[in-house]
């Protein structure tokens, strides 16, 4: 399916503008996580800085298929935030929105054609689409009356999942956006979860997310899910640190994802990155330091991007994991393994 197709022959307008104030997305939408204010001098020594803005924020990493070009939110240049995208190791930036809302949240199509992304131009947060060629304008997916966030692509391009907030239930919850020629569906998954990424593996239909706890609703675990809304498997749940902001290995056979300390939950602070494979196996810490990190992305060479505060203004980094911090501990004897959560299983 060619989403340019559906693009080009089902709109043919673009809502733009914002007739009310820009919402603020709810705590558990935005990035609560927050580093000391001060730059912090303990932390991995094979990170390396990819954004060097001093002023500012700028968080959430996304890449091309390729691993080549790397998008980001910044509001380096304004009060708000704008999309962004830079080549890997290059300097120079290109902005590829420009409103004086937010733009949040930037996602590439599996052929690099598109970028989705959140906005709250129209009053709260809804998921956009937009063509990557100059001058292309963004159209509008989502207008439920709550905020829609954390956009997704499947494998073949066709379909994007995202979170939605229930008010009735007043939880977040798992939607889908099936795109065609002649224009979109919108549907449930009737899941209840927030931060969905399909895994990027032709044909896959699995898409992991992070799930609050019965027990304890702001200490987060890591599950996936059919793109059914079937299947649900648990892959890490524990009564000691929190699973949030889950991102997949190129290959499909890892995820990654950011602590959060039970201790300290409440607060959304985020802590170091972690690895584990999708059959929960394996748990690995694979950063170091005392500067958060979080919403990280996969690139095909194994290098992991991420949002950090680490010289005092929130920038984007990257590591390449050594595998050097595998824990046999605390968190490894809180996290139940899952047998047989393999590909098959979920289909």
């Amino acid at each position: 399916m060619e989403v340019g197709k559906y693009i080009i022959l089902a709109l043919t307008t673009v809502l733009a503008g914002c007739a009310a104030e820009p919402a603020l997305a709810p705590e558990s939408a935005t990035e609560t996580h927050e580093a000391p204010r001060g730059a912090d001098l303990h932390y991995s020594p094979n990170a390396v800085q990819h954004t060097f803005y001093e002023v500012g924020e700028t968080v959430d990493p996304a890449l091309s298929r390729d691993g080549k070009t790397l998008f980001y939110a910044s509001s380096h240049n304004s009060e708000t935030f704008d999309i962004y995208c830079k080549e890997v190791g290059g300097i120079p930036a290109v902005q590829k929105t420009s409103h004086p809302s937010d733009d949040r949240q930037p996602g590439v199509s599996p052929d690099g054609r598109f970028l989705v992304f959140v906005s709250n131009r129209n009053g709260n947060w809804d998921v956009f689409i937009m063509p990557l060629t100059p001058g292309a304008k963004a159209v509008q997916l989502t207008d439920s009356v709550t905020d829609d966030i954390n956009p997704s692509w499947s494998p073949d391009g066709a379909r994007i999942v995202y979170s939605s907030y229930n008010a009735k239930a007043e939880r977040w919850e798992l939607m889908m956006i099936t795109l065609s020629r002649t224009g979109w569906d919108v549907s449930s998954l009737n899941t209840e979860g927030l931060f969905p990424q399909w895994r990027p593996v032709k044909g896959s239909e699995t898409i992991v997310f992070q799930r609050p706890r019965g027990r304890s609703p702001r200490l987060y675990g890591l599950w996936t899910v059919s793109s059914n809304g079937k299947h649900l498997v648990e892959i890490v749940g524990s009564t000691s640190f929190g699973a949030v902001t889950p991102c997949w290995t190129r290959d499909g056979g890892r995820i990654v994802f950011s602590s959060v300390s039970a201790e300290r939950a409440d607060e959304g602070v985020a802590g170091n990155l972690w690895m584990v494979g999708a059959d929960g196996r394996g748990l690995a810490k694979i950063s170091e330091g005392t500067a958060p990190e979080y919403s990280p992305a996969c690139a095909p060479d194994g290098v992991i991007y991420f949002t950090s505060r680490r010289n005092g203004t929130k920038n984007i980094w990257s590591l390449t994991p050594d595998f050097g911090n595998n824990i046999e501990g605390e968190f490894e004897r809180e996290t139940t393994p899952v047998r047989g959560a393999d590909e098959a299983k979920q289909a």
